[in-house]
């Protein structure tokens, strides 16, 4: 598998994750929404300068 592919897999899932502790209140909102943040910055800004 590619890297740019895999880093997206792996930023989806985390973010995917955080969302599902959120919800089943095993962490806050904060620590969520950092999360959401951290992968946007990745997505927007990270993964458009990777190579292939």
């Amino acid at each position: 598998m590619k890297k740019k592919k895999m880093v997206a897999i792996v930023a989806a899932a985390a973010l995917l994750g955080s969302f599902i502790l959120f919800l089943l209140g095993r962490t806050s909102y904060l620590v969520f929404m950092a999360t959401a943040a951290i992968t946007a910055i990745i997505a927007y800004r990270m993964l458009p300068k990777m190579k292939e």
